[in-house]
């Protein structure tokens, strides 16, 4: 049984404002030394996780700076549903919030080819949809959390149908890490997007 695909599944969010702790303070400056401030307090945080924080974005609104980190670890990036977001002002961090960031790791070398995990990807397509996928995303490494904050290295793809009568986009974590490989997670695409699309319309 394939596992639920929760990408929300560990979160951690922790306030400053208010509290009777010391808050993480820095100096005042543009938007890029911004950014270079929001590295190096994710790297005070996890410097012995060997992960590192790349700028997603950043937005500065009423004096006030948000700031949104992709996520790598070991080489390899995480998924696009892990991040680090900081929300400061000009010298003090208000709040910072973890999606997704692994406590362990399952290894940081593929034992498993990109052609078998496409074959394992394109098996399920197929039981699922009845469908041989036309079109698909090329694999990539990345790291997928699971639900207890290990991060597995796997094999991300995307298959579609590539069909206007039928269409479907599936999206798999196929594992790298051991001799047969498994998916981890799988989701639908295109219902989430249009859903999404519907969400921000109103």
């Amino acid at each position: 049984m394939i596992p639920s695909f929760d990408p929300w599944h560990r979160e951690k969010t922790v306030e400053f404002m208010g509290s009777s702790g010391p808050i993480p303070r820095w100096t005042r400056s543009s938007t890029s030394t911004m950014q270079a401030s929001g590295k190096r307090f994710f790297d005070s945080l996890f410097a012995a996780r060997d992960c590192r924080a790349s700028a997603d974005y950043i937005t500065h609104i009423n004096r006030v700076w948000m700031l949104n980190y992709t996520l790598a670890c070991h080489g390899h990036p995480l998924s696009q549903d892990s991040s680090f977001f900081i929300e400061a002002n000009d010298y003090l961090v208000g709040y910072y919030r973890l999606r997704n960031v692994p406590l362990q790791f399952d290894g940081s070398v593929s034992r498993v080819s990109s052609e078998a995990a496409l074959k394992v990807a394109a098996k399920s397509f197929l039981g699922l949809t009845g469908l041989r996928r036309s079109s698909q995303k090329d694999p990539d490494l990345e790291y997928f959390v699971d639900d207890k904050g290990t991060g597995k290295l796997s094999w991300h793809l995307v298959m579609s149908s590539g069909s206007q009568i039928q269409p479907r986009v599936e999206e798999y974590f196929i594992s790298a890490v051991g001799r047969n490989p498994s998916i981890l997670a799988q989701r639908e695409l295109l219902m989430r997007a249009v859903v999404r699309s519907l969400g921000s319309a109103r």
